[in-house]
């Protein structure tokens, strides 16, 4: 097919009909967004300030105009029903932004299924944050392994907290917790089994409140009542047993040079 007089004022490298509708293709397809790198400008809840990083380039030495600034583009999350793991988007995180094919600006003020209220189809306006993009692994992270192990690392001095309504259960091998500071538990009552020996190693151990001993109570020294059972003595005295017979003479710690008759 020979269409070469609808040529005649379009640039040379055009002349020929497949370049030229390589052309038309092209330029249709520049109007068309999908995934584009972004930057963040600022963060407002889930809704973030955008500024895509790469969208055209100079021609003909004319420089490419100034990328917009989108507002209020959501922020995707990683969720599931009402589970998820939340992200804190920073200003300067570069990440990747995906355009949906139809208006969503409607969905966007609601939430739930409306019809577009426009026909623009991949339109910068319609952007979603999917991920940040970086050369480097996060600080604070949860890793998970291919081998089944789980690390969980938290960088800074930010609290960790964990909190539920229902039971926490740890079930492992060995479990060791290792606190440069203090360790504080608060419940209703408290229960350690050990099924062959419990161990509290301090310099000092405090017990407020009533202690039952089931079983021998074995120690290197008592004091008891500020009296220091290891060499403490009785004064002589009197008692009366139980047919109240009086009993008299000195009781407590026994020397070798006590008369016991």
């Amino acid at each position: 097919m020979n269409n070469s007089g609808i040529f005649t004022n379009v640039n040379p490298n055009l002349m020929d009909e497949t370049n030229y509708i390589e052309y038309c293709i092209n330029n249709i397809l520049l109007n068309v967004n999908t995934i584009i790198p972004a930057k963040i400008v600022s963060v407002n809840g889930l809704l973030a300030t955008i500024e895509p990083i790469v969208l055209s380039k100079p021609i003909n030495d004319i420089p490419a105009p100034n990328p917009p600034i989108i507002p209020n583009v959501p922020i995707a999350q990683l969720m599931g029903g009402n589970a998820g793991i939340i992200i804190e988007y920073k200003p300067n995180d570069v990440v990747l932004v995906g355009v949906v094919q139809r208006d969503i600006s409607s969905i966007k003020k609601n939430w739930t299924y409306l019809q577009p209220n426009s026909n623009r189809k991949f339109n910068l306006a319609d952007a979603i944050v999917l991920f940040k993009m970086y050369n480097s692994l996060p600080t604070t992270y949860v890793k998970i392994t291919d081998a089944g192990g789980v690390e969980i690392k938290c960088s800074g001095s930010q609290p960790v907290s964990v909190s539920t309504t229902g039971d926490v259960t740890t079930t492992c091998n060995n479990a060791t917790i290792t606190a440069s500071g203090n360790l504080t538990t608060n419940c209703q009552t408290a229960s350690v089994t050990a099924t062959t020996q419990a161990t509290v190693t301090a310099p000092t151990i405090n017990l407020s409140g009533n202690v039952v001993i089931s079983g021998s109570l074995t120690c290197a020294s008592a004091t008891i009542g500020g009296k220091d059972f290891a060499t403490h003595e009785h004064s002589a005295g009197t008692y009366k047993d139980s047919t109240n017979v009086l009993i008299t003479g000195r009781s407590g710690f026994v020397t070798a040079n006590d008369n016991l008759n």
